[in-house]
């Protein structure tokens, strides 16, 4: 299979943040950029007329965010979430918010920071109508790897 692009931001994009010499190279998930990008997410439509916000919250955050890699992701999900609620996983190369890993939320989205490397983001994604509370419930695996110029992808999100 060959490797297909990442989904760009709808919203336009996020201004890129200029970082000095001495950026703190760490995880920071408080980042003022992942803000700027969870805001340019397009709210969670659940149908019926309801949408939901993003949760932009530190602690509500997982990833790998910090301004020095490669190719780095932070996973949100809405507010008021649920275990089983809509997640996005937003990718940034060098601090600056490159767009969402999948057109649509899923749930269930876990990082595998054991098989990501600087510029290789990899993620997990539980199959939709697979048992939630399963084990063995079926999920896939994609690799999201920075080019040079963009994100490449391997393998295939579930689609929901």
């Amino acid at each position: 299979m060959s490797p297909t692009r990442v989904a760009p931001t709808t919203q336009g994009t996020v201004s890129p943040v200029t970082t000095s010499g001495s950026a703190d190279c760490a995880t920071d998930l408080s980042a003022p950029e992942i803000r700027r990008a969870v805001a340019t997410v397009p709210p969670y439509d659940a149908g019926g007329g309801d949408t939901w916000a993003w949760n932009d919250n530190p602690p509500a955050l997982r990833g790998t965010y910090n301004r020095c890699s490669t190719l780095s992701v932070v996973v949100v999900t809405i507010q008021r979430a649920t275990a089983s609620s809509p997640e996005h996983a937003l990718l940034f190369h060098k601090g600056d918010y490159v767009g969402t890993a999948t057109p649509k939320a899923q749930a269930f989205t876990t990082i595998d920071t054991g098989a990501g490397t600087d510029d290789t983001v990899v993620l997990t994604y539980k199959t939709p109508g697979s048992c939630n509370a399963c084990p063995d419930g079926t999920s896939t695996t994609v690799s999201f790897h920075w080019n040079g110029s963009g994100v490449d992808v391997q393998g295939r999100p579930p689609i929901n």
